[in-house]
């Protein structure tokens, strides 16, 4: 079965159900363009039956183009507004209803499909109490962990070996960032100089003589491989210098200030009690 959102339009197809949208994925890992002729997304669609790993297809009437996608691959979907629509974007759901209030969340094989405005949002499965966050091209999952003091490379070790394959995570997305402040504010309300320890540490290649050219995009080390946007290293005073350099020696790893909100380095020879791991969310 085919549900059209926009139309409210229930077309019965084999023994299957998709919500139909007029949308353009936009953020995704892999798609397979598919062979063949297609005249009209119904022909697209139904290229999904019956293939247990595919979850949504997007259909493009202009240039006839039909596009596959398997679970675990795709992330956001941007809604289309424009009259005649001429890009649609079906995807596998149980359900049987069909609604577009902002509250909608339809659910594929556990993966949820939520209204956001402008966007249908892909939701993986994290573990429990993790949270899940939309990175730019990926699903995260992250949570705050209050332990013992701990190194940057302790700190990813504690997460690869207690908490499944995880690292220490960076600051991926607003999600994250909101969440792993509020954490450790609620955790240590009342405190001030709250500091978390979170993913990145300075290469040797920076010395004393030429830090001040250091970037972060080339010049630090991550364990958190999927940080595609590090607008959300929110360095104090705007200043990606902040604390680098103290007593002639330089601070190489960064630390997140619970308080403001945002980062500056310290000494990787130290190390605090709050710091996140994480992982990309799973897909079923």
């Amino acid at each position: 079965m085919l549900l059209f959102l926009s139309a409210f339009l229930v077309i019965p197809i084999i023994q299957s159900v998709f919500v139909l949208i007029p949308g353009r994925p936009t953020a995704f890992i892999a798609s397979t363009i598919l062979d063949g002729t297609f005249d009209n997304y119904t022909n697209c669609t139904e290229t999904c039956l019956g293939i247990d790993d595919c979850s949504a297809i997007y259909y493009n009437s202009t240039n006839l183009t039909c596009i596959r996608y398997d679970y675990g691959n795709l992330f956001s979907v941007s809604k289309i507004y424009d009259y005649p629509v001429t890009e649609f974007f079906a995807f596998k759901t149980n359900t049987t209803t069909c609604s577009i209030s902002p509250e909608t969340v339809y659910y594929s094989r556990n993966v949820s499909y939520t209204d956001v405005g402008t966007n249908w949002e892909v939701e993986g499965i994290c573990p429990t109490n993790w949270l899940f966050a939309q990175r730019e091209k990926y699903a995260w999952c992250i949570r705050l962990f209050y332990e013992d003091n701990l190194t940057l490379d302790e700190i990813n070790k504690f997460c690869a070996d207690k908490k499944n394959g995880a690292t220490i995570s960076g600051i991926g997305s607003q999600r994250e960032l909101s969440y792993v402040v509020q954490q450790a504010l609620d955790h240590l309300s009342g405190l001030t100089n709250i500091y978390i320890t979170i993913d990145g540490k300075l290469n040797d290649s920076c010395t004393i003589l030429n830090y001040g050219t250091c970037k972060f995009s080339t010049d630090y080390t991550l364990y958190d491989k999927y940080i595609v946007d590090s607008s959300f290293y929110r360095w104090k005073g705007d200043n990606s210098k902040s604390n680098m350099k103290i007593n002639g020696s330089l601070n190489r790893c960064i630390r997140l200030d619970a308080n403001l909100g945002s980062v500056d380095h310290f000494p990787c020879d130290t190390g605090y009690k709050l710091y996140p791991c994480g992982k990309l969310a799973r897909y079923l």
